[in-house]
């Protein structure tokens, strides 16, 4: 029988690492993975909401976040590749294990198999995809597999970077390897908040944030590396706060766009999380410390 893991997912502010910590506390020991695209980077702590606090409970580790330098490019494989590892060697020694985050393709590939992640990029097909519009670019997929894009979402239709990424891997000679079984028994459960609430907490969330010194944060890393074109850079936020900085905005107008951005991504994550169909969803009425025993109780029952 295959060990059991807990994965919590759900979007931005719904209180994934809270709930992690809670059913954390409640184990002898626990290690918990964070799987979030850019909290897998060193710098921009406060941007980017890594939220792990000065004292875990007994027992607990965190792993998942700061793996990468700001140089660095993130992707699918190149995390699985680093945080795999982590998970197998919990697993061997019998430490429950939760997997936390809200970057929903990244938690599926480590919980599932997605062989065409290790077709590795293609510089020189990149380069020449970077010259091409938005428009070119679809034409382009449209093209080579009308099918592939006609199942796109219009955020994946949209967006240059995982168009391009879906040109390449069609294109390429390298074809993904055999399936592999999953390492162990994944229970998915999704947090699940109203509108209202959430547009709330993704507010408090940005003022606490710009208060901890998020802003201090995007100035120094724009210093430390002005001509870097990492994905840090792309994380909510970041062109929020250059704008504020170069004068274009108020700090006012700053909170209100840096929250509209925020809320466009819990959106876009509930659309993916609510299409795999084995989340086991929770909404703001169930008690978290309730939910934390339960959660708790079920990963004990494996010992």
């Amino acid at each position: 029988m295959k060990p059991k893991v807990l994965v919590i997912v759900g979007p931005t502010a719904s209180g994934k690492t809270s709930l992690a910590l809670k059913v954390a506390s409640l184990l002898p020991r626990c290690s918990i993975i964070s799987v979030d695209a850019r909290q897998a980077y060193k710098e921009l702590s406060i941007l980017t909401g890594k939220d792990i606090p000065k004292r875990l409970p007994k027992g607990t580790n965190i792993y998942g976040s700061d793996l990468l330098d700001t140089g660095e490019e993130v992707n699918i494989a190149s995390f699985v590749k680093k945080v795999k590892p982590i998970i197998k060697d919990n697993l061997a020694n019998g430490t429950p294990l939760i997997l936390v985050g809200g970057s929903g393709l990244y938690i599926k590939a480590l919980t599932s198999d997605l062989s065409d992640i290790y077709i590795p990029p293609d510089q020189e097909l990149r380069d020449k995809l970077s010259h091409f519009s938005l428009d070119g670019l679809q034409r382009e997929l449209k093209k080579i597999n009308a099918q592939l894009f006609d199942q796109l979402n219009n955020s994946d239709r949209n967006n240059p970077r995982r168009l391009i990424r879906h040109i390449e891997k069609c294109l390429s000679s390298k074809k993904p390897s055999t399936p592999t079984p999953p390492l162990a028994q994944f229970n998915w459960i999704g947090l699940n908040l109203s509108k209202a609430t959430q547009k709330k907490l993704i507010e408090k969330r940005v003022r606490e944030r710009i208060k901890q010194g998020a802003v201090q944060e995007v100035k120094a890393i724009r210093k430390a590396y002005p001509k870097t074109k990492s994905p840090l850079f792309t994380s909510l936020g970041v062109k929020e706060i250059t704008s504020y900085l170069n004068g274009d905005i108020t700090q006012t107008k700053l909170v209100s766009l840096w929250t509209q951005s925020e809320v466009g991504y819990a959106r876009r994550q509930n659309v993916w999380f609510k299409k795999q169909a084995s989340i086991i969803w929770y909404d703001e009425s169930k008690d978290r410390e309730v939910l934390a025993q339960e959660l708790a109780r079920d990963l004990k029952k494996q010992k």
